[in-house]
């Protein structure tokens, strides 16, 4: 029979694995602030943080906010970061509706622990008026850049680790739009990045972009100052963990570029199917000069000796070795 000190030991060990959690709720909209509040159980090993703009009505005795510009920023995540005082982040995103399932936060707090990752995520349901379907996010790889990384509606930060990554290569950057990103990037040095394969909450409403409708948007002439940040900061990273390579610039020779058009081909080692390509690029039919210029970046198969001998017999075939 276990004894009361036992039993007690048992309870407190319990108590210590929750772990206590800061909610970081933005508020950028009334409404869905408003909606997203509710669905935050009550629970005193939590507590909500509200950085806003405009600051909500009515806001519970317990919620804390303050006044921050916008949460992409990261001094404004640095800033709002060190109003967190427990173990646990979660981090809900601007701009939309949650629902919570049942113990989610729970469940994000024990897989953090079981696995000792910097940031938990996982799949959810988004629900729309006429349909609800899951959303499967795929997991986490080391190196991973990508900046726009489906996460889903929210994530789950282990403090520790984020303390560490701080501490040891120093504040966010501080573009106004990319702080998550830098934050990511620098937990993911020293710690795993976990996927749960489960649904844990919902995204309420329209279905935003997709993957595939997001993939052009760094060209987008309004996104061209976030872009430059995400850059900046991808370079930074990639100097932190000895991946940088220096560029090096060489000069090409000059062509004749007297057309209205070119179609460009990068290719490597693809003997099979680069002479269709370009066979197919130069049998379109226009009212208008253009060439096709192809880039050969080392390939170490055939594919250099076709493009040669293709472009010896058509002069609209530029074959630049790189």
């Amino acid at each position: 029979m276990r004894s009361a000190t036992h039993i007690l030991h048992e309870i407190d060990c319990e108590e210590e694995r929750v772990g206590r959690v800061d909610v970081i709720l933005p508020c950028e909209s009334a409404a869905d602030f408003q909606w997203n509040l509710r669905q935050l159980p009550t629970d005193p090993a939590h507590s909500v943080i509200v950085p806003y703009t405009d600051k909500p009505r009515a806001l519970p005795r317990d919620v804390r906010s303050l006044r921050a510009d916008q949460l992409t920023s990261g001094k404004t995540l640095m800033a709002v970061i060190e109003q967190c005082r427990t173990d646990f982040i979660v981090l809900v995103f601007p701009d939309q509706r949650i629902r919570l399932g049942s113990r989610a936060l729970e469940r994000l707090v024990d897989v953090a622990l079981d696995t000792g990752a910097g940031l938990v995520y996982s799949d959810f349901y988004q629900e729309t008026e006429k349909q609800i379907h899951e959303q499967f996010l795929i997991d986490y790889q080391a190196g991973a850049l990508r900046e726009d990384f489906e996460f889903g509606p929210l994530v789950l930060l282990s403090r520790k680790h984020l303390d560490q990554a701080l501490t040891r290569f120093g504040p966010l950057d501080e573009g106004l739009w990319s702080g998550f990103y830098d934050l990511r990037l620098r937990v993911s040095v020293d710690s795993d990045i976990v996927r749960i394969p489960e649904v844990l909450c919902s995204k309420v409403g329209p279905q935003g972009q997709t993957q595939d409708e997001r993939l052009f948007d760094y060209v987008r002439p309004e996104n061209r100052q976030a872009q430059i940040e995400m850059e900046r900061t991808a370079t930074a990273h990639l100097k932190r963990i000895g991946a940088f390579l220096k560029p090096r610039f060489k000069k090409v020779r000059r062509h004749n570029m007297a057309k209205t058009a070119s179609v460009i081909i990068p290719v490597k080692n693809r003997e099979k199917t680069i002479g269709d390509a370009v066979r197919s690029a130069l049998a379109q039919q226009t009212e208008f000069e253009f060439n096709v210029i192809v880039v050969d970046n080392h390939s170490t198969d055939r594919t250099s000796q076709i493009l040669s001998d293709l472009a010896k017999r058509n002069h609209r075939i530029i074959h630049i070795e790189d």
